[in-house]
């Protein structure tokens, strides 16, 4: 199940990264999206697990800003033992006031992790071992979140850290992040809860995984899975392109074409616009043209063919990187 999931993801992404039409540019926009998205309902998640309530506005913004803080921080300087221990700190100020490991034992769920004065060295063999490329992508970063709560480094903020580093991880080889939504909960937290009770009694790894955490690499997976279809989505709906008409003697054969490319995706309920492209300058004679919607530049090639036959033009059409 699992594989047959991955061979999907990898598949779907090889064709995001090698189609000529995507832009990088909305690419980065979507992602970023995403990585908030996730970072919405990671909050949500944590607050309705601890209180059963959702938090104000003003804490909620606050929490998210401290989430943004970490996530850069990461992307800054990396994953190592050091930035580890200052994500708590980052993550949640007011519990964790050190930028460094809880000092104290704690529990969580009738689950009892590593006692401080081992901290250092779990999180040093989890970021030795996320430095390696032994395993797909999606299971490296599985075993940063599970590896993370199971450890439990902080006295607070542990799960949000934890769906971070595996949605950093992701990004560090350009997957898209794993958005478990609020209203998966429930779902979420019994096959984490199920996954660490193997990991506690040295019942399951990553490299051996027991029947449990096998079930949760997959749900984690479908989750990537599903912002890598919204990401194509999104990249469909929006890819770029630059048209230059040259040899233009009536300004109506613009307005024309404009109007047939819009038509011609209105036909099957795609969007699709075309406007003066005012960030470019045109060679006399000539009119630049922006094209931006869920069209490919086959279909724009016949229908930019034909009138440009018709109306005696010639016509330039790239796609924007």
């Amino acid at each position: 199940m699992l594989d047959r999931t991955l061979s999907r993801l990898d598949h779907l992404l090889a064709r995001i990264n090698g189609h000529p039409e995507y832009s990088v540019r909305v690419r980065g926009t979507v992602i970023r999206q995403l990585v908030q998205e996730a970072s919405k309902h990671s909050l949500n998640i944590e607050l309705l697990a601890e209180t059963g309530e959702y938090a104000v506005n003003t804490e909620r913004s606050l929490i998210l800003q401290n989430l943004n803080s970490a996530w850069n921080y990461l992307d800054r300087y990396g994953i190592t033992l050091s930035t580890l221990a200052v994500l708590g700190n980052i993550i949640e100020p007011d519990n964790n006031p050190s930028p460094n490991f809880r000092r104290t034992q704690v529990a969580f769920g009738g689950f009892y992790p590593p006692v401080s004065e081992v901290i250092p060295f779990e999180i040093k063999n989890l970021v030795d071992l996320l430095s390696l490329n032994m395993v797909h992508p999606v299971q490296r970063a599985v075993e940063a979140h599970l590896e993370m709560v199971r450890i439990h480094p902080y006295l607070d903020g542990n799960g949000r850290a934890a769906r971070l580093l595996q949605n950093f991880c992701l990004q560090q080889v350009n997957y898209p992040p794993a958005i478990i939504l609020a209203s998966e909960r429930e779902l979420y937290l019994r096959l984490l809860e199920s996954t660490l009770k193997r990991r506690y009694t040295h019942q399951s790894s990553m490299g051996a995984p027991a029947l449990e955490e096998s079930l949760f690499q997959e749900f984690i997976a479908s989750k990537v899975l599903s912002s890598a279809e919204q990401l194509e989505s999104e990249l469909q709906k929006r890819r770029i392109y630059e048209l230059t008409l040259c040899s233009i003697d009536d300004p109506g054969t613009v307005r024309v074409l404009s109007r047939n490319i819009r038509n011609y995706a209105k036909a099957d309920h795609r969007g699709v616009s075309v406007v003066k492209d005012r960030e470019r300058r045109c060679q006399k004679g000539a009119v630049c043209l922006k094209v931006v919607g869920d069209i490919g530049k086959e279909e724009l090639d016949l229908i930019l063919g034909r009138k440009a036959a018709s109306h005696q033009i010639r016509y330039h059409l790239v796609s924007v990187a």
